[in-house]
C-alpha cells in the first residue's frame, strides 16, 4: 500500500510517500522561512516523478497537530482535493499519537504518556 502523508501543523512542515512501511520520499522545510504556498511547489516537484503520481497513492494521511489550526486546515483541504478524483481514503493522526507509537516500538513499556506545553501554564 502506498500512503501520502503531510503535516503543516508545526513550524517544520513535511510530506512523505510511504510504501509498505518504508519511506520512499520524505521532504521537510521550515515554514517560517517560506510562504505558506510553498507546499504546492514541493508537491509539484514530488508528483512530477512518474512513479509518484497522485493516482498511484492508495491512502492519504494528514497531521492533526497539536499546532497551527490554519496549517491543519490547509493540509486537510489539500489531501481531500488530492484524494477526491480516485475516491481514495483520507485519515488523520495527531503528532502526539505518532510520537507515542514510535516510543512504544522502541521501548519495552506497555504504556506511554505524551505531554506538551499548551502555553499559559497548561499542558496537553
Amino acid at each position: 500500500m502506498r500512503c501520502f502523508s503531510i503535516d503543516l501543523s508545526t513550524q517544520i512542515a513535511s510530506v512523505a510517500i510511504v510504501h509498505n512501511d518504508t519511506a520512499q520520499i520524505f521532504e521537510s522545510w521550515d515554514q517560517k522561512s517560506v510562504p505558506r504556498q510553498y507546499v504546492f511547489v514541493r508537491l509539484a516537484s514530488l508528483f512530477s516523478k512518474p512513479a509518484y503520481q497522485p493516482e498511484s497513492i492508495d491512502q492519504f494521511v494528514v497531521g492533526l497537530g497539536p499546532g497551527s489550526f490554519s496549517g491543519i486546515r490547509a493540509a486537510i483541504a489539500l489531501v481531500t482535493g488530492l484524494a477526491m478524483p480516485g475516491n481514495k481514503p483520507v485519515g488523520g493522526i495527531s503528532g502526539a499519537e505518532s510520537l507515542a507509537s514510535d516510543i512504544l516500538l522502541e521501548s519495552q513499556n506497555p504504556k506511554v504518556v505524551i505531554v506538551g506545553d499548551a502555553r499559559r501554564q497548561h499542558l496537553w
